[in-house]
C-alpha cells in the first residue's frame, strides 16, 4: 500500500457549549534518496477555532509514539519533525504545558504555494 499521495479528514471539535468542523488535508510526497523525511504543521487552539479563529498553541509537544521523535510549538504554533523512520506511525500531541499564544497572535490561512516551502 502505498502512502505517497493526498489524504483528506475532517476534525471534529466540542468545548461544551459549541461545535465545529475543520477539514484537513495531508499531502504525502515521495521521500527523497537521502530517505529522510518530515512532518511540519500547525498546532492551533480548538475553542477559538470553533469560533473561525486560528489562534496558535505554544509549548506543546508532538511526537511520534515509541520513537523518540518530537518537536515543541513555537510561539507561532508550528513544529517540524524531523527523521522519521519508514512505516505506519502515531502522532500524539501533549498539551500539558501548552498556551494560547501571547499576545493572541494569530497565524494566516495557508495557501497552496506555502506548502512547497
Amino acid at each position: 500500500m502505498s502512502q505517497v499521495g493526498n489524504t483528506s479528514f475532517t476534525f471534529l471539535t466540542f468545548n461544551g457549549q459549541v461545535s465545529g468542523r475543520l477539514p484537513v488535508t495531508i499531502s504525502v510526497q515521495e521521500p527523497s534518496l537521502d530517505g529522510e523525511t518530515s512532518l511540519s504543521g500547525v498546532l492551533l487552539d480548538t475553542t477559538n477555532a470553533v469560533g473561525g479563529g486560528n489562534q496558535a498553541i505554544v509549548s506543546a509537544v508532538v511526537s511520534l509514539v515509541d520513537t523518540g521523535v518530537s518537536a515543541v510549538t513555537a510561539t507561532n504554533g508550528r513544529f517540524v519533525l524531523n527523521r522519521i523512520p519508514g512505516g505506519l506511525q502515531v502522532l500524539d500531541i501533549a498539551v500539558a504545558s501548552a498556551q494560547p499564544s501571547p499576545d493572541g497572535i494569530a497565524i494566516r490561512r495557508l495557501s497552496r504555494s506555502d506548502h512547497n516551502r
